[in-house]
């Protein structure tokens, strides 16, 4: 076999879905300890899953169908970012009319280099954390999942919260000029679940229900901002009651909760209530170690999302 057809064979092969590969010749991490598993470590994978890294100890070498040299590579496990908003195209918090003009006019083409973009840096996961219309992005998944354009597999939340709250409060004149229009509540893609503001439990955790049935969330969001971003006025926020009921019955139906928070008071409430993540960080005051204590107690994780500050306002 010449070079050319050498060279020719490996582009034109790829694995089959239960093919072994292994994956030599590269630098491969080792997330448990935070530092890297010793040189000449391979990995082997099949069916998408590793079944052996035959340089470890306990671990035997195993016929393989395909070797992937990675030329000094560093492997890690593919990345998950956990909250974005697919929908934010826009460079800037302050936006001019100009800088309006151009994200509407290539706001969709954006979105669609953001995905490849993530494929790209490693990230096969994302989570939308919130849009108040779900069709764009249910169209986005489904031309990702059909092979239409490179991405990651997109997890969509949807928020549940009571009628007025943040996230599902009305917009005034100017805001609705600024931001896509909120479709009504009730619409079967509509972005919220609103129950009333005195709910019974039963009543929350059917709006949760609704979400997931429904609506097809993968994350049920809480909403919890006063006053309200949108509309600088204070809205409605859950029961302590309320919000346990949201948790446990997203917990139960298999599925995540995270909960937009920006004070410690928040911060509290959801690690009481039991929310399995929190967005943002607290800016009203300072944790207190009992605060911190709680929280390691906790099967909650934080997403900080301090990289937004950065892009939102370094401009």
């Amino acid at each position: 076999m010449t070079e050319t057809t050498k060279t020719n064979f490996v582009k034109s092969y790829q694995p089959k879905a239960q093919d072994r590969v292994t994956l030599r010749n590269g630098c491969v991490l080792d997330v448990v300890n935070g530092q890297y598993f010793g040189a000449g470590t391979s990995v082997i994978l099949q069916g998408g899953k590793i079944v052996a890294m035959p340089e470890l100890a306990d671990e035997s070498q195993v016929p393989v169908d395909f070797t992937v040299d990675l030329q000094g590579k560093t492997v890690i496990p593919s990345l998950f970012n956990t909250h974005l908003h697919l929908s934010m195209t826009g460079g800037v918090m302050a936006a001019s009319l100009s800088d309006m003009r151009q994200s509407t006019k290539y706001g969709e083409q954006q979105k669609v280099n953001n995905m490849a973009e993530c494929l790209a840096h490693g990230i096969t996961h994302v989570r939308d954390a919130w849009d108040s219309d779900l069709r764009v992005n249910r169209a986005l998944m489904e031309r990702i999942s059909k092979g239409e354009l490179p991405g990651p597999r997109i997890l969509q939340a949807v928020a549940v919260g009571p009628t007025g709250s943040y996230l599902l409060e009305k917009l005034s004149l100017p805001m609705n000029l600024l931001m896509p229009a909120r479709p009504d509540s009730s619409k079967d893609y509509a972005g919220g679940v609103a129950f009333p503001i005195d709910a019974s439990e039963e009543q929350v955790r059917d709006a949760v229900d609704i979400a997931i049935d429904e609506r097809r969330a993968d994350v049920i969001k809480i909403g919890e901002q006063n006053p309200s971003m949108h509309t600088n006025k204070l809205v409605p926020i859950m029961t302590l009651e309320q919000l346990s009921a949201a948790a446990d019955q997203a917990r139960r139906r298999g599925v995540q909760s995270t909960m937009h928070h920006a004070t410690v008071e928040s911060f509290r409430r959801g690690i009481k209530a039991g929310v399995a993540s929190l967005a943002h960080v607290p800016m009203d005051a300072t944790l207190t170690q009992g605060d911190v204590d709680a929280f390691k107690a906790s099967d909650c994780i934080i997403d900080p999302t301090l990289s937004v500050i950065y892009a939102m306002f370094s401009w």
